[in-house]
């Protein structure tokens, strides 16, 4: 974990930047506790709108999400700032490794969601102490964010339970910006413990999905994809 970093009043914050604040809890007598927060809109005269960061125990106690609603906070109540570069998949989760976390969704329309990868690697590495042997984490230790993963716990119903992937046409920017990446980040070397926890839980989660992906493109008779890194 980085050390804070205490903004000073010229420091320069925008939207989509994570900021630690500290919040007054409603309770009588209850102690302020530090929370982190996205900044939603910059305000003149030291005021942020911000959406903090909230636990969603409808998954598992390591994942947390967006409240969909924004708070006023002042500048004076921001203990660190942690600036985001959201320009590319690989920048976006090297930037939420600052706080040891990785983003697993971030879809138009729905509340990002975003795991602890402290949580994580711990979950799988809990046994190795006693057995000496290495990490043994695989895709199985970590939660199924996919789409079948929600419909499983009834939180999505698909439309298409027999449709599987297949890789699109670079026909149009959008396609084009996300296969580059996709590629990105299969070159990434991180450079931190932090970001090789990011970059270890994302590659297994993907690894999941593809194998799963695989499955279903077996069962509908369709070739297989064979390389999901986008060469």
């Amino acid at each position: 974990m980085p050390s804070a970093r205490v903004p000073h009043a010229d420091t320069v914050m925008k939207a989509g930047d994570i900021v630690q604040v500290l919040v007054q809890p409603d309770e009588p007598d209850a102690e302020a506790v530090l929370q982190y927060a996205i900044v939603n809109e910059v305000k003149p005269d030291g005021v942020l709108w911000v959406n903090y960061i909230e636990p969603a125990p409808y998954v598992d106690e390591s994942t947390f999400e967006l409240d969909d609603d924004a708070y006023v906070v002042t500048r004076e109540s921001v203990n660190a700032h942690y600036a985001v570069d959201d320009s590319t998949a690989e920048a976006l989760q090297e930037s939420f490794a600052q706080i040891e976390l990785a983003v697993v969704r971030n879809d138009e329309g729905m509340s990002m969601q975003l795991q602890s990868t402290r949580a994580a690697m711990a979950a799988c590495d809990g046994d190795d102490d006693d057995s000496g042997d290495e990490s043994s984490c695989s895709d199985d230790d970590f939660v199924d964010v996919t789409s079948e993963g929600y419909e499983k716990d009834g939180f999505v119903v698909s439309d298409c339970d027999d449709e599987a992937f297949t890789k699109a046409p670079e026909t149009s920017a959008f396609v084009k910006d996300t296969h580059q990446a996709v590629r990105d980040f299969e070159r990434w070397e991180p450079a931190t413990d932090g970001d090789k926890r990011v970059k270890e839980w994302v590659s297994a989660l993907a690894g999941r999905a593809a194998h799963e992906n695989e499955d279903a493109l077996m069962a509908a008779g369709k070739p297989s994809i064979m390389d999901y890194n986008c060469r």
